[in-house]
C-alpha cells in the first residue's frame, strides 16, 4: 500500500478451527499485512464474514481495493462448531450439491474500499444464474484486472462446454456498474474440444510492458501444480502449462510435496508490478482428517540483470 507501506493478503479462513471438508460451511474471508511482502503476515481482521471464499483483491484507477468472491449474505449450511487444531471433525459432513464435483453454487459478489483497512461497501452480486442463465450455477473463481479507464478485463469459470473446470472472458465497461459486465461463455484458453482436463483459481496482473498474465490451479496430470497463461490485451490468450509444482524446499534443508496445492496468487514488489512471491492453499496428508490447510509462500527465483538490477523468474 502506498499510504502505509504494508503488504495486504485477503485469504479464506476456515472458522472455528477447521479444515477444508467445512469450506463450504465454514469459509470466511480474513485480511492480514506484513512489513514485506514475502511476510510474515499477521491476521488483522475477517474482512468478509461466513459465508464468503475465494477472494481476489486488485487495485482500481485511483489506487481503490476491489474484491470478487463467491458469498452468500444469507447462509443455511450449519457452521461446524467441533473442529479441532485446523482438522474437521468428522461428524461434520462435507456439504455437496446435487450437482457431481461442485460442492457449492453460491453467486459471485463484488465489494470494493479506498483503502485496504477502510469501510468496504456492501458486496453486490455481479454474477450468477439470474445474470447468465446458461452457467452452470457454482463458484465461479472470478479475478479481473482493472484498467486505468475504470474498464475491466478478467476471467470467470464453469464446466461448460467440457464438463470440467474451464475459464471464460469477463468484461465491463465501468467495474463499479455490474450493468455493465459482460460474460462470455466459450473457452478462453483451448478452443472447443482441446482442454486438456481442467483449471481454476485464476489471478490475474498486467507486467510492466502493459502484457496480462494469470495463473491458475491445474487440475489435470499434476494436479497439484500452478499453471500460467499470457495475454497481450487480455482477450487472446497463450497457455504455456506447468509454472509450478507442489514441492517446497524450506530454508532449513527440508523438503515437502503437497498432496493438494491451489488458489496460487501473485505478490509484488513496491512497484505494484514486479512478482516477488507465489502463494498457495496447501494442504497436508497423513495428519489428522486429512485437511489441515494452510497458505504457504514461496519467494520466487532472482537473477542478476546486466544493469545490476534483480530480475524475478
Amino acid at each position: 500500500d502506498e499510504k502505509d507501506g504494508k503488504w495486504y493478503m485477503w485469504a479464506t479462513e476456515l472458522a472455528e478451527h477447521c479444515g477444508m471438508h467445512t469450506w463450504t460451511s465454514n469459509s470466511q474471508t480474513i485480511r492480514a499485512s506484513s512489513a514485506t511482502a514475502t511476510g510474515r503476515y499477521k491476521r488483522e481482521a475477517v474482512q468478509f464474514p461466513i459465508w464468503s471464499h475465494e477472494a481476489a483483491v486488485t487495485r482500481g484507477p485511483n489506487g481503490e481495493y476491489i474484491a470478487f468472491f463467491s458469498y452468500n449474505p444469507n447462509p443455511i449450511k450449519p457452521v461446524c462448531h467441533s473442529c479441532k487444531d485446523g482438522s474437521t471433525d468428522p461428524s461434520c459432513k462435507k456439504q455437496q450439491s446435487d450437482r457431481l464435483f461442485i460442492e457449492n453454487t453460491d453467486p459471485t459478489y463484488m465489494s470494493w474500499s479506498p483503502t485496504a483497512t477502510g469501510n468496504w461497501s456492501e458486496p453486490v452480486m455481479v454474477l450468477g444464474p439470474k445474470i447468465v442463465p446458461k452457467m452452470i450455477p457454482m463458484d465461479t473463481n472470478m479475478a479481473a484486472v482493472v484498467k486505468k479507464d475504470g474498464s475491466l478485463v478478467g476471467m470467470w469459470r464453469d464446466h461448460t462446454p467440457h464438463g470440467f473446470s474451464t475459464p471464460h472472458l469477463v468484461t465491463a465497461s465501468n467495474w463499479k456498474d455490474p450493468k455493465t459486465y459482460k460474460f462470455s461463455l466459450a473457452d478462453l484458453l483451448f478452443g472447443k474440444g482441446k482442454n486438456p482436463g481442467g483449471i481454476e483459481d485464476m489471478f490475474l496482473w498486467v507486467d510492466a510492458r502493459g502484457h496480462y498474465h494469470a495463473v491458475f490451479h491445474q487440475m489435470y496430470a499434476c494436479k497439484a501444480c500452478t499453471a500460467h497463461a499470457f495475454s497481450a490485451d487480455g482477450h487472446l490468450w497463450t497457455y504455456t502449462g506447468t509454472a509450478a509444482t507442489p514441492r517446497t524446499e524450506y530454508t532449513d534443508g527440508t523438503s515437502e510435496v503437497f498432496y493438494a496445492s491451489e488458489r496460487p496468487h501473485v505478490l509484488f514488489d513496491k512497484d505494484g508490478i514486479t512478482p516477488v512471491a507465489l502463494t498457495n492453499g496447501v494442504k497436508m496428508t497423513g495428519l489428522s482428517n486429512n485437511d489441515q490447510s494452510f497458505t504457504l509462500l514461496r519467494p520466487l527465483r532472482q537473477k542478476k540483470a546486466t544493469d545490476g538490477q534483480a530480475v524475478y523468474v
